[in-house]
């Protein structure tokens, strides 16, 4: 092979540190056409790799959205003898020590609506808002994994990623107030030991749920952009030889 022919080989736009010698190696060795087809392949491998990641995201998202509503539609979020509170109820046992806890006047065992105090408010509509931001994420990572328009896949994946980021922020901002709030009223309580139900624990868990979808949209971000661009360069090329093929033709 005399080297005025590998001159005329494509060049790599791209390629990684740890892989550029075997690169080079083969553009050295399949001339024209195959280097076009390995250049293709090697594109679907990267690609296959986004979108399992993309896929995971998509379930994380997905499971959020679960364990926002189960979190929300619980009354164990905090617990003491005899009593239970949730975001929207408080629930009061057969057995419950009177006085009830927050100057509740009640001589009736059951769940009734929560009282109206500032945190629980807010904390609920912080996670009502998050449930909401996480379905809107998930549904655009969905999108983008049906699409086949590469810029329109892109811009699913970007916009879902703001959108998780927002959703995550809004659940550890309630997650943060709902506890610090309470210990300011721990002296209303008229009980000595308070605990943290396991609805608390489930918001947690989707807050864990939506950084584990944030990183793996992240995830090798630059890649997909160079995948993106050298997905045209290879159409081209690939258009280029076959005009090229039918002129000789």
């Amino acid at each position: 092979m005399s080297t005025a022919n590998i001159a005329e080989f494509p060049r790599v736009s791209h390629v990684r540190s740890d892989d550029r010698g075997l690169k080079l190696c083969l553009q050295r060795l399949f001339p024209g056409s195959w280097w076009t087809i390995y250049r293709r392949i090697d594109a679907c491998i990267w690609y296959g790799r986004l979108q399992a990641a993309k896929v995971i995201a998509f379930i994380c998202g997905g499971l959020a959205v679960f364990l926002l509503i189960l979190c929300l539609a619980s009354s164990e979020w905090l617990l003491a003898q005899g009593w239970r509170q949730g975001l929207f109820v408080h629930c009061v046992s057969e057995d419950a020590i009177h006085p009830l806890p927050f100057g509740i006047a009640s001589d009736q065992a059951g769940c009734f609506p929560i009282r109206p105090a500032g945190y629980i408010v807010c904390s609920a509509i912080l996670c009502i808002v998050a449930v909401i931001l996480d379905a809107v994420a998930t549904l655009l990572t969905g999108l983008g994994l049906w699409s086949q328009d590469s810029t329109k896949k892109y811009k699913f994946y970007r916009f879902a990623l703001y959108v998780m980021v927002a959703s995550l922020i809004t659940v550890l901002i309630a997650l943060v107030v709902y506890p610090v709030c309470f210990s300011g009223e721990l002296d209303q309580g008229n009980r000595e030991l308070w605990e943290f139900g396991w609805a608390y624990g489930v918001a947690w868990g989707a807050a864990i749920f939506l950084f584990g979808g944030i990183v793996l949209l992240l995830l090798d971000k630059e890649s997909e952009e160079i995948y993106y661009k050298e997905r045209t360069v290879v159409h081209e090329s690939a258009a280029g030889s076959d005009a090229a093929s039918g002129s000789k033709g």
